[in-house]
């Protein structure tokens, strides 16, 4: 099979996989959403360590770097120990390329509006301890590249949002701490990885390299409790 075969079915089987996540998100919500009387907003945002993954020159030649993420996340308690929860994150992605002295480098800046899709496994205690399951997608809004040269003290920067693809998906995993802090607010700390399983790269081709997407978030946030449910009763 050709690179240009391999890649498009790696691609077909990639959204194949996601699609069938997503039905089954939907196909699931309902029935679990008639069970909950408890819903939650919370605000979150923090550092994350982001780097690049595809092939081995890209790893050998570029290092991690320092980024963010903020945004905001619906939860709804299926239970007292599951939750779903999705939302919407801005979240800044890339790479540093190290230069040949130290003050030169080439620094690839990615621009991401974030879906996440989770489920939410907690305990049962005051200060609740929790793990989070799931996937997200992505949809670039800028891929920049700024780089300084060892021979100017100007920073260049230039767009190369074309040269690669607008989607974006991959696996969620997070473990955290809610700290109640009155009836209706609680403090959250959580450190999440998005890992990245969809090949952002655009050119197809016989030299073309894959290129994934990887983001460790340190996230902080408040978390309120925004309604319940009225229930009626079946006694008149």
């Amino acid at each position: 099979m050709s690179d240009t075969g391999f890649v498009g079915h790696h691609h077909f089987t990639v959204m194949k996989r996601v699609k069938l996540i997503i039905f089954s998100f939907v196909l699931f919500t309902p029935l679990l959403l008639g069970q909950t009387d408890k819903y939650q907003l919370a605000f979150e945002g923090g550092p994350a360590v982001t780097f690049l993954r595809g092939f081995d020159k890209l790893k050998e030649a570029t290092d991690p770097t320092v980024n963010f993420s903020f945004g905001a996340t619906f939860q709804y308690a299926a239970s007292p120990g599951t939750a779903l929860r999705t939302g919407l994150l801005f979240q800044k992605k890339g790479a540093v390329f190290s230069g040949s002295s130290a003050n030169s480098y080439i620094r690839y800046n990615y621009s991401y509006l974030t879906l996440p899709m989770m489920i939410r496994f907690s305990t049962r205690s005051k200060v609740k301890l929790y793990v989070d399951l799931g996937f997200f997608m992505g949809y670039l809004l800028k891929q920049n590249i700024v780089g300084k040269t060892e021979y100017s003290s100007d920073k260049e920067s230039y767009d190369n949002t074309d040269k690669n693809r607008r989607f974006d998906a991959g696996l969620i995993t997070g473990v955290g701490v809610l700290i109640p802090l009155d009836g209706k607010t609680s403090f959250s700390i959580e450190v999440r990885n998005d890992l990245g399983l969809y090949d952002t790269h655009e050119e197809l081709g016989p030299s073309s390299q894959p290129i994934f997407t990887n983001s460790t978030n340190f996230m902080v946030g408040f978390v309120f409790d925004v309604g319940k449910e009225e229930k009626e009763s079946d006694e008149r």
